[in-house]
């Protein structure tokens, strides 16, 4: 028996929905077997045959009765729904959602441009069937979706209770992941128009404890973009520890990406994730089998590696890509101990390139604070250039090299730490704060 609209039966985030739903998601079943309340999902194509769906709650869905076929449906309930449950009494709104399930926007669109034309009621089921629009294959319809919706909320938040504006606007800023740069510019910037709460924001932030990695990835790359345009609010973290053991290699480079934009060293590694040894962490990334995973996990160990990572960084200077072998060089030399960097100095020969990262390195540093070095003169780089004279990168055939070796050799560097037995590159200790060399915790 299906209910049509129980009183009780609203729409909020309390009720933590599942929101979005597809027939192209891999876990649209498991999803749907979980989750109470459905929302704002495209339900036309997908196939519930035996699932148990009782005391459903389905807001602003797209369905077929085929849908539902050999479903167990007692006492869901279907409100603000197009193509099941209680039809909107206006007219326009019937014809457009018709257009709508033809993949015709237009009229649905044309209503939403005249707010002050509708009722409360009617703005419900329109703005509840219209969301499905934000996730149509083309990008101007989403946007248009998007902002039409929202300025709705923006200029007659009357026509809508607190919970529903609430629930629209955590589903609109699911566009802060979207594909175009148009749509989510846009999407971020809601947070501020709509002066959306907090709570609105853990539920997106949240979507990565999802089962589903779409929404796991979604939610990181949203919550990422986040950072980089919203100042009016403090922006809750994702689960970052239980994500770094995600092995969806989707899920894993969406978090390194999040990682290299808000865990930038290591003291932000101890604010986030405290207790966490972020650098064995990292590990099974430096060595994963997806390509793009372990590049961006070698570039993310410059930042946060450390003694932990040794073996799998000197198994990347094997890499057959000289960029990557390069970058893997520097994480070593940033992150490991002393006593580790100077049996690596001694008994790995640096390319040209590689020399010249540390040359560059040791120039920098010098020229910020005299007297610190993770290399500590001149002399003791004898062993890293392989010559008997340390002058001698003056005179590498690597341009690269003998620009770094000019700006470095060229300096004078008086009082600089040496501690190395004769014969290998002393290496000094890292700067209290520093977050660009020197040891990991």
């Amino acid at each position: 028996m299906l209910r049509r609209e129980p009183a009780m039966n609203r729409p909020s985030l309390l009720a933590n929905p599942i929101m979005g739903l597809t027939s192209d998601r891999s876990c649209v079943t498991e999803l749907l077997a979980l989750h109470r309340h459905v929302y704002f999902s495209d339900l036309r194509a997908v196939t519930t045959a035996g699932l148990t769906l009782t005391g459903r709650l389905f807001y602003g869905c797209w369905v077929t009765p085929e849908t539902f076929a050999g479903a167990k449906l007692m006492d869901a309930a279907f409100v603000c729904c197009a193509g099941i449950g209680e039809p909107p009494s206006d007219a326009g709104l019937r014809h457009a959602i018709a257009d709508g399930g033809r993949g015709d926007w237009e009229r649905m669109l044309a209503m939403l441009r005249q707010p002050e034309t509708l009722d409360p009621d009617l703005a419900e089921h329109l703005v509840a069937v219209a969301a499905i629009a934000t996730m149509d294959s083309q990008m101007e319809v989403r946007l248009s979706a998007m902002t039409l919706v929202a300025r709705l909320l923006h200029t007659h938040p009357e026509l809508l209770s607190v919970d529903t504006r609430k629930v629209m606007g955590a589903f609109l800023l699911y566009r802060a992941a979207d594909e175009s740069d148009m749509v989510y510019y846009d999407a971020v910037a809601l947070v501020d128009e709509l002066e959306l709460t907090r709570d609105v924001l853990e539920h997106l932030v949240g979507r990565a404890r999802s089962p589903d990695p779409r929404e796991r990835v979604a939610a990181l790359v949203a919550r990422e973009r986040l950072s980089l345009g919203v100042r009016s609010i403090e922006l809750p973290d994702p689960p970052v520890t239980k994500l770094l053991d995600d092995p969806d290699p989707e899920v894993q480079l969406a978090l390194l990406e999040f990682l290299g934009q808000n865990v930038r060293n290591s003291f932000d590694a101890k604010g986030m994730l405290p207790g966490v040894d972020l650098a064995a962490k990292l590990n099974p990334f430096l060595r994963s089998r997806d390509d793009r995973v372990r590049r961006a996990a070698i570039h993310y160990a410059r930042n946060v590696g450390g003694s932990a990572n040794r073996e799998a960084l000197i198994e990347a200077l094997l890499d057959p890509d000289e960029t990557l072998r390069n970058v893997a060089f520097e994480a070593l030399y940033l992150r490991l101990q002393a006593d580790e960097l100077q049996d690596l100095l001694l008994h790995h020969e640096a390319t040209p390139a590689q020399r010249a990262i540390v040359l560059e390195h040791e120039t920098r540093w010098r020229e910020s604070e005299p007297g610190f070095s993770r290399v500590a003169d001149p002399a003791a780089l004898r062993d890293l250039l392989a010559s008997d004279d340390p002058g001698a990168s003056l005179g590498d055939a690597d341009p690269g090299v003998r620009a770094a070796a000019e700006a470095w050799f060229g300096r004078e560097s008086p009082g600089i730490r040496s501690a190395a037995p004769s014969g290998l590159p002393a290496v000094a200790g890292e700067r209290s704060g520093d977050s660009s060399g020197g040891s990991s915790e």
